[in-house]
Protein backbone atom coordinates (compact mmCIF):
# COMPACT_ATOMS: atom_id res chain seq x y z
CA UNK A 1 0.00 0.00 0.00
CA UNK A 2 1.28 3.46 -0.89
CA UNK A 3 0.72 6.47 1.28
CA UNK A 4 -0.15 10.11 0.96
CA UNK A 5 0.82 12.61 3.62
CA UNK A 6 -1.67 15.32 4.51
CA UNK A 7 -0.18 17.92 6.80
CA UNK A 8 -1.92 20.68 8.71
CA UNK A 9 1.35 22.59 8.65
CA UNK A 10 4.61 21.63 7.02
CA UNK A 11 8.09 23.12 7.03
CA UNK A 12 7.86 25.39 4.05
CA UNK A 13 9.36 28.77 3.30
CA UNK A 14 7.78 30.75 0.49
CA UNK A 15 7.93 34.37 -0.52
CA UNK A 16 4.46 34.90 0.90
CA UNK A 17 4.29 32.72 3.98
CA UNK A 18 6.21 30.50 6.37
CA UNK A 19 4.64 27.70 8.36
CA UNK A 20 6.29 25.29 10.79
CA UNK A 21 5.77 21.56 10.98
CA UNK A 22 3.70 20.79 14.05
CA UNK A 23 1.15 18.13 13.07
CA UNK A 24 1.27 15.52 10.33
CA UNK A 25 -1.59 13.23 9.36
CA UNK A 26 -0.74 10.18 7.26
CA UNK A 27 -3.52 8.70 5.18
CA UNK A 28 -2.98 5.47 3.23
CA UNK A 29 -4.12 5.33 -0.38
CA UNK A 30 -3.63 2.91 -3.26
CA UNK A 31 -2.34 5.38 -5.85
CA UNK A 32 -5.64 7.26 -5.88
CA UNK A 33 -7.21 9.96 -3.74
CA UNK A 34 -10.93 9.32 -3.92
CA UNK A 35 -13.77 11.57 -5.05
CA UNK A 36 -14.49 14.30 -2.46
CA UNK A 37 -12.05 12.61 -0.06
CA UNK A 38 -11.06 15.89 1.62
CA UNK A 39 -13.60 18.33 0.17
CA UNK A 40 -14.44 21.24 2.47
CA UNK A 41 -11.68 20.28 4.94
CA UNK A 42 -11.01 23.35 7.07
CA UNK A 43 -7.53 23.08 8.62
CA UNK A 44 -5.04 21.59 6.13
CA UNK A 45 -2.50 24.11 4.82
CA UNK A 46 -0.22 21.77 2.89
CA UNK A 47 -0.72 18.52 0.97
CA UNK A 48 2.25 16.28 0.25
CA UNK A 49 1.46 13.43 -2.11
CA UNK A 50 3.47 10.23 -2.01
CA UNK A 51 5.41 9.68 -5.22
CA UNK A 52 2.99 6.90 -6.17
CA UNK A 53 -0.21 8.98 -5.97
CA UNK A 54 -1.27 9.00 -9.61
CA UNK A 55 -4.96 9.99 -9.52
CA UNK A 56 -6.35 12.94 -7.61
CA UNK A 57 -10.07 12.27 -7.67
CA UNK A 58 -12.96 14.48 -8.67
CA UNK A 59 -13.46 17.29 -6.12
CA UNK A 60 -10.94 15.56 -3.81
CA UNK A 61 -9.80 18.85 -2.23
CA UNK A 62 -12.51 21.18 -3.47
CA UNK A 63 -13.17 24.16 -1.23
CA UNK A 64 -10.31 23.49 1.22
CA UNK A 65 -10.22 27.06 2.50
CA UNK A 66 -6.79 26.94 4.22
CA UNK A 67 -4.88 24.89 1.62
CA UNK A 68 -1.82 26.84 0.46
CA UNK A 69 0.65 24.37 -1.03
CA UNK A 70 0.53 21.07 -2.97
CA UNK A 71 3.53 18.95 -3.92
CA UNK A 72 4.48 15.39 -4.82
CA UNK A 73 7.29 14.05 -2.63
CA UNK A 74 9.73 11.19 -2.51
CA UNK A 75 10.02 9.71 0.96
CA UNK A 76 8.62 12.94 2.40
CA UNK A 77 11.28 15.17 0.79
CA UNK A 78 10.03 18.53 -0.41
CA UNK A 79 11.45 21.73 -1.82
CA UNK A 80 12.11 24.93 0.09
CA UNK A 81 10.67 27.87 -1.80
CA UNK A 82 12.20 31.31 -1.71
CA UNK A 83 10.65 33.28 -4.55
CA UNK A 84 8.86 32.77 -7.82
CA UNK A 85 11.81 34.13 -9.79
CA UNK A 86 14.21 31.51 -8.40
CA UNK A 87 12.42 28.48 -9.88
CA UNK A 88 15.33 27.42 -12.08
CA UNK A 89 17.69 27.15 -9.10
CA UNK A 90 15.69 24.36 -7.48
CA UNK A 91 14.37 22.33 -10.39
CA UNK A 92 17.19 19.80 -10.02
CA UNK A 93 15.55 18.69 -6.76
CA UNK A 94 12.49 17.39 -8.61
CA UNK A 95 12.27 13.71 -9.49
CA UNK A 96 10.45 11.25 -11.71
CA UNK A 97 7.32 9.96 -10.03
CA UNK A 98 4.67 8.32 -12.14
CA UNK A 99 4.18 7.20 -15.69
CA UNK A 100 0.77 8.82 -15.65
CA UNK A 101 -0.76 11.45 -13.41
CA UNK A 102 -4.38 12.60 -13.54
CA UNK A 103 -5.88 15.55 -11.67
CA UNK A 104 -9.59 15.06 -12.13
CA UNK A 105 -12.51 17.46 -12.53
CA UNK A 106 -12.63 20.16 -9.83
CA UNK A 107 -9.96 18.38 -7.74
CA UNK A 108 -8.75 21.67 -6.19
CA UNK A 109 -11.58 23.99 -7.19
CA UNK A 110 -12.17 27.02 -4.99
CA UNK A 111 -9.09 26.56 -2.82
CA UNK A 112 -8.86 30.32 -2.38
CA UNK A 113 -5.55 30.36 -0.48
CA UNK A 114 -3.74 27.86 -2.71
CA UNK A 115 -0.48 29.56 -3.65
CA UNK A 116 1.77 26.93 -5.26
CA UNK A 117 1.48 23.52 -6.93
CA UNK A 118 4.64 21.53 -7.68
CA UNK A 119 4.09 18.63 -10.05
CA UNK A 120 6.69 15.86 -10.29
CA UNK A 121 8.67 15.05 -13.40
CA UNK A 122 6.53 12.82 -15.56
CA UNK A 123 7.87 11.04 -18.61
CA UNK A 124 4.50 9.51 -19.37
CA UNK A 125 1.30 11.52 -19.47
CA UNK A 126 -0.24 14.29 -17.41
CA UNK A 127 -3.95 15.02 -17.51
CA UNK A 128 -5.43 18.04 -15.77
CA UNK A 129 -9.18 17.96 -16.26
CA UNK A 130 -11.80 20.71 -16.47
CA UNK A 131 -11.85 23.22 -13.62
CA UNK A 132 -9.20 21.27 -11.67
CA UNK A 133 -7.83 24.53 -10.23
CA UNK A 134 -10.75 26.84 -11.07
CA UNK A 135 -11.37 29.55 -8.51
CA UNK A 136 -7.88 29.29 -7.01
CA UNK A 137 -7.57 33.07 -6.97
CA UNK A 138 -4.32 33.15 -4.95
CA UNK A 139 -2.47 30.65 -7.17
CA UNK A 140 0.92 32.16 -8.09
CA UNK A 141 3.25 29.27 -9.00
CA UNK A 142 2.65 26.08 -10.98
CA UNK A 143 5.74 23.92 -11.59
CA UNK A 144 5.22 21.68 -14.65
CA UNK A 145 8.43 19.71 -15.33
CA UNK A 146 7.10 16.94 -17.55
CA UNK A 147 8.59 15.57 -20.74
CA UNK A 148 5.80 13.29 -21.91
CA UNK A 149 2.36 13.83 -23.36
CA UNK A 150 -0.24 15.93 -21.66
CA UNK A 151 -3.77 17.17 -21.75
CA UNK A 152 -4.76 20.26 -19.85
CA UNK A 153 -8.33 21.46 -20.18
CA UNK A 154 -8.59 25.06 -21.36
CA UNK A 155 -10.55 25.94 -18.23
CA UNK A 156 -8.34 24.00 -15.78
CA UNK A 157 -7.14 27.29 -14.27
CA UNK A 158 -10.36 29.26 -14.76
CA UNK A 159 -10.49 32.31 -12.48
CA UNK A 160 -6.77 32.30 -11.68
CA UNK A 161 -5.07 35.70 -11.98
CA UNK A 162 -3.21 35.69 -15.32
CA UNK A 163 -1.20 38.74 -14.27
CA UNK A 164 0.18 36.99 -11.19
CA UNK A 165 0.29 33.27 -12.01
CA UNK A 166 3.68 32.00 -13.22
CA UNK A 167 4.38 28.59 -14.75
CA UNK A 168 7.85 27.07 -14.21
CA UNK A 169 8.57 25.02 -17.33
CA UNK A 170 11.32 23.74 -19.59
CA UNK A 171 12.07 26.15 -22.41
CA UNK A 172 10.44 24.99 -25.64
CA UNK A 173 8.31 22.37 -23.89
CA UNK A 174 4.65 21.59 -24.39
CA UNK A 175 4.10 23.02 -20.92
CA UNK A 176 5.52 26.34 -22.06
CA UNK A 177 3.29 26.27 -25.12
CA UNK A 178 0.21 25.67 -22.96
CA UNK A 179 1.08 28.50 -20.58
CA UNK A 180 1.81 30.99 -23.35
CA UNK A 181 -1.30 30.04 -25.37
CA UNK A 182 -3.41 30.78 -22.30
CA UNK A 183 -1.71 34.05 -21.41
CA UNK A 184 0.36 32.94 -18.41
CA UNK A 185 3.91 34.06 -17.69
CA UNK A 186 6.73 31.51 -17.70
CA UNK A 187 10.05 31.05 -15.99
CA UNK A 188 12.44 28.34 -17.13
CA UNK A 189 13.58 25.47 -14.96
CA UNK A 190 16.70 23.43 -15.57
CA UNK A 191 17.50 19.76 -15.06
CA UNK A 192 13.94 18.60 -15.76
Amino acid sequence: MKSMIITDTCKLVHSVYTVDETRVKTIAVNQQVGTKAFANEATTECVLFDQHATVIGESAFENCKELQFVQWTRNGEMLAFESTEDESKRMDNLFDVAEKLTVQYRAFKDCGKLYAVVFPKINGSLIIEKEAFAGCTSLRTVVLPWNGTFTIADDAFLGCDKDKLVFAVTKGSKAENFARQHGYRCVYGTNF
